[in-house]
């Protein structure tokens, strides 16, 4: 199957970090597998992971729910599976924050950082 380019607005399903791949910067994220997907894949899968390069990629890690628009090219796989290798990345909703969820790591940091700056002097 030959591969084809698309483009679709999609949200983030599992956030993707950064990797350093053959010298250069590279984002792997995973998006919910979309309609406009859905009549190219003969069984579509329900996530497609996709590939990102990018040196000048503002956000460090995209979070669960980042609605972003993508233009990519579609690798189909010889066992039906996909991949996306995306050209053009653009968030279009805000970065999602899950606020209730705060590692204690970070609550840590988070006092330290208080304590320090508002220390009151002896």
């Amino acid at each position: 199957m030959e591969n084809a380019t698309i483009t679709l607005e999609t949200t983030i399903a599992y956030p993707g970090k950064w990797r350093v791949k053959d010298e250069e910067r590279m984002i792997v994220f995973t998006i919910p597998c979309h309609s406009e997907l859905l009549p190219l894949l003969e069984k579509p899968p329900k996530t497609v992971q996709c590939y990102y390069r990018n040196l000048r990629f503002k956000y460090g890690t995209l979070t669960k729910g980042t609605a972003i628009r993508l233009t990519a090219v579609i690798e189909f796989g010889k066992r039906g599976g996909v991949q996306l290798h995306i050209k053009e990345l653009e968030v279009v909703g805000p970065v999602a924050q899950d606020l209730t969820k705060v590692s204690t790591k970070m609550m840590n940091k988070w006092t330290k950082q208080f304590e320090k700056q508002y220390a009151l002097p002896l």
